[in-house]
């Protein structure tokens, strides 16, 4: 809708959802809000910057507290950063792998790792309440597959 990043038209379709934002970034926030929880997705990215979750968002706009968990393409960094200035809180270099791959965020108390295929990329400690979860992606077509909230007891 505009408030997260550029608009962009974000495509659902079975169990994946689909999104090409040609010269910005965008977000698709979900009503769902979490504090522990297993976020996961099979990204087929297709000439994008970058894609992934952001998450713990406090708010409906750009302005909100948040914190975005993201594979840059570009980079060829696994990154933990938020939404609106994009400084890394925490980053890792990856081979990336051809074609799909999973990519999964753990959040538990003020824990946060980031997972692709399974291999952890970074571990981060943040001050966190949890809040609303979404999507992201920068500038180029990517889809997300099967994604799925996994909520976890204390």
């Amino acid at each position: 809708n505009g408030l997260w990043g550029s608009i962009a038209e974000w495509n659902f379709e079975g169990e994946s959802v689909a999104v090409h934002p040609k010269h910005d970034w965008c977000v698709q926030m979900f009503d769902i809000k979490a504090e522990n929880y297993v976020l996961k997705t099979t990204l087929k990215p297709e000439n994008c910057v970058a894609a992934g979750f952001i998450f713990d968002v406090d708010g409906d706009t750009i302005y909100s507290s948040n914190k975005i968990a993201m594979v840059d393409f570009s980079e060829k960094e696994v990154w933990l950063t938020r939404a609106r200035n994009f400084k890394k809180d925490a980053a890792r270099r990856i081979n990336l792998p051809d074609g799909e791959f999973e990519l999964k965020v753990l959040c538990f108390g003020t824990t946060v790792e980031v997972y692709v295929n399974n291999e952890l990329f970074v571990h981060h400690q943040y001050e966190r309440k949890g809040g609303k979860v979404g999507l992201f992606a920068d500038m180029g077509k990517v889809t997300f597959k099967d994604t799925i909230i996994e909520y976890i007891e204390n």
